[in-house]
């Protein structure tokens, strides 16, 4: 009897591996990464459906409803507000440039965050992969937040990412014309 400490061997070229297509979604489907200490804003409609899936948990979030008129308004969401948005306020006082395009957005929209109500909700403690959903009630635009603080060097706690699946009620159509997306950088002439 011989003991092989080695593994067996299969004769024959190698299988083919599994492809996974993580990017290809259905249609109506859109995915929002939100990066920690990062923030988007996303424009819904009546019947979307979103959900906010906190990946590594521990991760709290912000969402900010705003109308059509560009006032905070949680009922779009039909929740109600728990928080002043100091999170997201935090954030884009720090003067961050990663939050340059949700700065531009806000103010295209002419959004204020003076007297804004959100929603927050996960915590330190909450496990990986909890997820919570909404249907939105009216149009408007939402900001999903996902604060915090610089981590500390002896501290466990750094920031984390958050996934926004929203499913659309009505499919987007690919438009005739189309704006231009904003500059990825200041042009220098």
């Amino acid at each position: 009897m011989t003991i092989s400490v080695y593994p067996e061997i299969a004769a024959g070229p190698p299988r083919p591996s599994l492809i996974l297509q993580p990017g290809l979604l259905l249609p109506g489907m859109e995915r929002y990464h939100v990066p920690g200490l990062g923030a988007v804003l996303i424009d819904i409609e009546p019947g979307d459906q979103l959900s906010v899936r906190n990946l590594e948990g521990g991760q709290p979030c912000e969402l900010v409803a705003f109308d059509a008129a560009g006032r905070a308004d949680p009922g779009i969401l039909s929740t109600r507000s728990n928080s002043d948005a100091a999170g997201l306020k935090a954030l884009l006082v720090d003067g961050d440039d990663s939050l340059q395009k949700l700065r531009l957005g806000l103010a295209r929209r002419k959004l204020e965050l003076g007297r804004v109500e959100a929603l927050r909700f996960f915590d330190g403690s909450t496990p990986a992969g909890t997820e919570e959903s909404f249907v939105a009630a009216r149009a408007g635009s939402l900001v999903v937040a996902a604060p915090g603080a610089a981590m500390a060097v002896d501290g466990h706690d750094t920031s984390t990412p958050l996934v926004v699946m929203v499913k659309r009620a009505r499919v987007r159509t690919a438009p005739v014309g189309f704006d231009l997306p904003d500059p990825l950088a200041d042009p220098v002439l």
